[in-house]
């Protein structure tokens, strides 16, 4: 999918450790800190940032998991939401597990996230399950997880 923005997509570095939890934490989420990247940089999650002039402006972690891709968080900076990034961003995902010969993508969302339930959908992911009580919030209470996947298929990679 081509992007009026400059975009790059890149893997995960050192260099974007830091922004990336300064721009979790803006998005009001929180839930991803320095040390969850840097332990996603020592694994084996495709790690990937996008960076656009230079700046890291969303990321997603994935995994490949037996015959299967499992997205982990997919985030855009809050200034940049709105633009098609995530679309983007999931192109690029299920080109890489197409050129995997991974026949499916598989994630979980907070079932609040109704935002992200919908960019879900509207890409072709189908909610095939909840997990009850599955996120912890950061005030202690918790939320299910909404179980989706989506066949990967041949797209106009980035």
């Amino acid at each position: 999918m081509q992007h009026p923005l400059p975009l790059q997509v890149l893997p995960l570095s050192a260099e974007f450790v830091e922004r990336l939890a300064s721009i979790d934490r803006e998005g009001g989420e929180g839930y991803w800190n320095s040390e969850d990247f840097t332990n996603a940089m020592a694994s084996d999650f495709r790690s990937s940032v996008l960076v656009s002039d230079g700046v890291a402006i969303g990321w997603s972690i994935a995994r490949k998991t037996g015959g299967t891709a499992h997205l982990y968080n997919l985030t855009i900076a809050p200034a940049y939401r709105g633009l098609g990034l995530c679309r983007f961003m999931l192109d690029e995902l299920t080109c890489w597990a197409h050129e995997q010969n991974i026949p499916c993508v598989w994630l979980e969302v907070r079932a609040g996230n109704t935002r992200a339930i919908d960019i879900y959908l509207r890409y072709g992911f189908a909610a095939v399950g909840s997990r009850r009580l599955y996120y912890n919030r950061p005030d202690g209470s918790w939320e299910d997880g909404i179980l989706m996947s989506c066949k990967s298929r041949r797209v106009q990679c980035p």
